[in-house]
């Protein structure tokens, strides 16, 4: 890229000192196609960019020794013009922590903010319409593509990185757009389209617009719920505290409290590494505080879709932080009683003193599907002994599961645990995937969690043998 618009600026740390060796790039969406432009802050902490017409995503690349923050990110958004002037004085200022970078803003004057328009722009609601088409469509296709693929390992992994170099470039586009019309009321469905439905984090800059624009949205609890799930991501925590704090409406409020209980949970278990003990008791004790607040204060309000309340959910969930000990080969399971699928009332106890083989599905669930034959199999086997098999429907309407069964001849019982999948008995059960099964002996302990084909039948029939004596 040697021709095009200087944009040059200046790096500097929270002292206004020069920093050396800050590597910037920038990404031009261009007609000819993606270009790239970078540039290394010299001594006196400058840098100098020249960008063609269009879009362009700046990031810094890298930072140097004893700089964090911000981590590499989109941390600017330009319009390039033809034939605009250089973009001058571009400057940014680079922490040591997020810490130093919070402290920072709170120094700075607060300024009231600007008022956004009562009514959306009907091109950006018409916009972001488009993207979320887009996204739909692009989901279909690619559970089309997986399951075209099935087992061929690099059919999968193609499709999956075609899938997420689209999404990124949808997530970018809208990125794009909300920083352009920050205030727009438009701009809010926006952000629940790409936290909600896209599953994308928010910079910090539309954690900024979201914070000073968007946050007393009547539709806040719905984001709420999406963020949820994003446990120690530290602007998440700042939405839900804000909403918990400041939203207008109860309900609203109730829902912010709910959501950080359970991002204190999930923060609690991090992705593929163990935390040490004490770290994970204080994290589960903040959840369990939430939980408790919900139930004090917002026990009867409904959750965002309005199918059950707060409360309910809030109730499960401390259930689900009492039965993690026993979660375990070698503890009791803890107990079941709800409605089964055919409304009559079913317990786990009900069962005590034969072999339980308790597996929580779903229809949608390709794993759970495979797993029915061997299931009729081990059903039939032990048709006249003392073991029996009891499903847990996670994630399908009633009349789906009904027809599941019945066309998958599943002859056993089964719980419905509502539509959604983190349904009552999945929470108690601290259910992390699907399908999840539990051998449980005649006295209600669990003896065996997700075991392999040959050690589930080893497991059954040793414990069959065992009660028959």
């Amino acid at each position: 890229m040697q021709t095009g618009v200087a944009v040059t600026g200046r790096v500097v740390d929270p002292e206004g000192k020069s920093v050396e060796g800050a590597a910037i790039s920038a990404l031009a969406d261009t007609q000819d196609g993606p270009g790239l432009a970078d540039d290394m802050t010299d001594r006196e902490g400058n840098y100098r960019l020249l960008l063609p017409p269009g879009r362009a995503r700046l990031h810094f690349n890298a930072l140097p020794d004893g700089f964090v923050y911000p981590n590499p990110s989109i941390i600017k958004r330009l319009e390039i013009a033809a034939g605009q002037p250089a973009v001058e004085d571009l400057n940014f200022t680079i922490y040591r922590n997020a810490e130093e970078a919070q402290q920072a803003a709170k120094k700075q004057t607060p300024q009231a903010p600007t008022p956004r328009p009562l009514k959306p722009n009907p091109e950006v609601a018409e916009r972001i319409a488009k993207i979320a088409e887009q996204h739909v469509q692009r989901e279909a296709q690619f559970r089309a593509e997986l399951q075209a693929a099935h087992d061929d390992v690099q059919k999968n992994q193609e499709a999956n990185n075609r899938y997420f170099a689209d999404k990124r470039e949808r997530a970018e586009d809208l990125e794009y757009l909300i920083s352009e019309h920050a205030r727009d009321p438009g701009a809010f469905d926006g952000l629940l389209l790409l936290v909600g439905e896209m599953h994308w984090p928010l910079d910090d800059s539309l954690t900024e617009i979201l914070l000073d624009h968007h946050l007393t949205d009547p539709d806040m609890g719905r984001l709420c719920f999406a963020l949820r799930h994003r446990g120690g991501e530290e602007w998440a925590a700042r939405i839900l505290k804000a909403a918990a704090e400041k939203h207008p409406e109860h309900a609203v409020r109730g829902q912010a409290v709910f959501a950080l209980g359970d991002y204190y949970r999930g923060q609690a278990f991090p992705y593929g590494r163990e935390l040490p003990d004490a770290e994970r008791t204080a994290l589960l004790a903040q959840a369990s505080r939430y939980y408790r607040q919900t139930m004090d204060d917002f026990a009867d309000t409904p959750t965002p879709d309005g199918q059950t309340t707060l409360g309910e959910k809030a109730r499960h969930e401390l259930r689900r932080l009492k039965n993690l000990p026993d979660l375990k080969v070698g503890r009791p399971a803890p107990p079941i009683a709800a409605p089964a699928l055919d409304g009559r009332p079913m317990a786990l106890a009900d069962y005590r003193g034969k072999v339980v083989l308790l597996v929580f599905w779903g229809s949608w669930c390709g794993p759970c599907m495979r797993m029915v034959p061997h299931e009729r199999e081990l059903a039939e086997r032990y048709r006249d002994q003392p073991f029996v098999l009891l499903g847990v429907n996670c994630g399908d309407t009633r009349e789906v599961a009904k027809a599941t069964m019945e066309q998958q001849q599943m002859s056993w019982r089964c719980w419905w645990d509502g539509e959604e999948t983190r349904g009552p008995i999945e929470t108690d059960y601290d259910v992390p995937h699907w399908p999840r099964v539990f051998v449980i002996d005649t006295e209600g302990v669990i003896r065996a969690i997700d075991p392999e084909t040959e050690e589930l039948d080893r497991t059954i029939e040793d414990l069959v043998k065992a009660a028959a004596r």
